[in-house]
């Protein structure tokens, strides 16, 4: 048939849909009960706007009436109530307990009638068109129509990977933003190596309405491999090499930079409110300082291991590339870039404008781009990706040998005596 119809999971007809629930209603419903005995009459009770409901009454020569309202009651003996444990309790119209189809032993304990006790169920009711099997639906395959009607499973209620369900709370939006932008030795002539940090710079901004810098943090570094700065260093900084000689190495730094969030942040790094990093590019964290921190043995803050790379996020707030670097980003934006170029201050300062601008249309900070995984190297990185190759292939070089030693061990182990004799094994 087409679209149109569906098969009915009882009788197995096609029926048109509109007409499906009444269809399959009209299985459920009770007819009109034939009478169940010669000597008794039926009495319908007028309905109730609760389906077929009927009382019948049974009127013997002993004047024992039974009463159920829509289903056909036992015929008993003349002179015999019924026990309690014949009585039907099922709340499904038709469907009784085993109980009442059971037959009392004779002779029972505390009963003085031996056969005589026996209960009769009437043939006319079991045989009739509104017996116990009518009511009952048999369990039929119903094919495809109806798989809509399934329960939902797991994977319904948790969807695929990274997507949220529509009853799904959004994700909760940092309450502040850490932007930072860090400047590093270099040259022009020739790749330093390696590569050490000498400004470490932040900015706070506060993320709810209205979005604004709350403080700054500024401290120069002194370099330890390359201690002299390059001229293309200076002139490109500004960066003098007396504040570098007055600096402090990394490691104070990263602490002075912790006592500055504890001051600043409600409730300090851990408390009640959340903040994220935020830089312009991977190569503030992911290159400079991951590389020092590897190169000098020292761990680092839980806060590093996952930042925002604001330049990734410019796009697709934007519409547009981010092009001509962070001084004609902002400027495209319609913002001033306040400060000279290339001051670890500065671009902290006009990168953390674009996110306010951000903030105040509407857009969310709630997600990191980028960050460490539990080996130590970035998400997506050709190191980590190498690392994870390399796992796999030792862990089916291992499952490869464990079966060999498996089939090994199954070959050298002997059978039982009894196993033997009766050739089982």
């Amino acid at each position: 048939m087409g679209s149109r119809f569906i098969e009915c999971p009882i009788c197995g007809q096609n029926v048109a849909m509109y007409l499906a629930s009444v269809h399959t209603e009209g299985h459920f419903s009770t007819p009109d009960l034939p009478d169940v005995a010669p000597s008794g009459t039926r009495e319908h009770a007028p309905s109730t706007g609760r389906g077929h409901e009927s009382t019948i009454q049974i009127e013997e020569s002993d004047d024992i009436s039974v009463e159920h309202p829509g289903r056909v009651p036992s015929v008993e003996q003349p002179g015999q109530v019924p026990s309690d444990s014949q009585k039907c309790d099922s709340s499904y119209p038709g469907q009784c307990s085993q109980q009442e189809t059971q037959k009392s032993a004779p002779g029972a304990a505390g009963d003085d009638r031996g056969d005589s006790s026996t209960t009769v169920i009437d043939d006319a009711a079991e045989e009739s068109d509104h017996g116990t099997e009518s009511f009952v639906p048999k369990k039929q395959k119903t094919g495809g129509g109806w798989s809509f009607l399934k329960n939902p499973t797991a994977k319904d209620v948790r969807g695929p990977r990274r997507t949220r369900k529509a009853f799904d709370l959004p994700p909760r939006p940092y309450d502040y933003l850490v932007v930072l932008d860090f400047e590093w030795t270099c040259d022009n002539r020739q790749r330093l190596e390696p590569l050490e940090i000498i400004e470490f710079p932040a900015v706070l901004v506060k993320t709810s309405f209205p979005p604004a810098i709350v403080s700054e943090f500024q401290v120069y570094c002194r370099p330890e491999k390359n201690p002299i700065l390059t001229k293309f260093c200076k002139e490109l900084t500004a960066i003098t090499q007396e504040q570098v000689d007055a600096g402090v190495l990394l490691p104070k730094a990263i602490e002075l930079h912790q006592q500055w969030l504890e001051t600043n942040l409600p409730g300090g790094i851990g408390g009640g409110a959340t903040f994220a990093m935020v830089t312009w590019s991977d190569a503030d964290i992911l290159g400079a300082l991951h590389s020092e921190l590897r190169r000098r043995g020292l761990q680092r803050p839980a806060h590093f291991d996952a930042w925002i790379n604001l330049k990734a996020l410019f796009k697709s707030h934007y519409k547009r590339e981010p092009k001509g670097g962070l001084q004609r980003c902002v400027e495209s934006c319609g913002l001033s870039f306040d400060g000279r170029a290339h001051s670890g201050l500065v671009d902290s300062i006009n990168t953390a404008k674009i996110c306010i601008q951000m903030i105040s249309q509407g857009y969310s900070f709630s997600r990191t781009t980028r960050g460490f995984g539990p080996d130590g190297e970035a998400w997506g990185s050709a190191e980590s990706r190498r690392q994870r190759a390399q796992r796999e292939e030792e862990e089916k070089r291992g499952g490869r040998q464990d079966g060999a030693a498996r089939g090994r061990h199954d070959s050298l182990v002997q059978p039982e005596p009894e196993q033997i004799r009766t050739g089982k094994g």
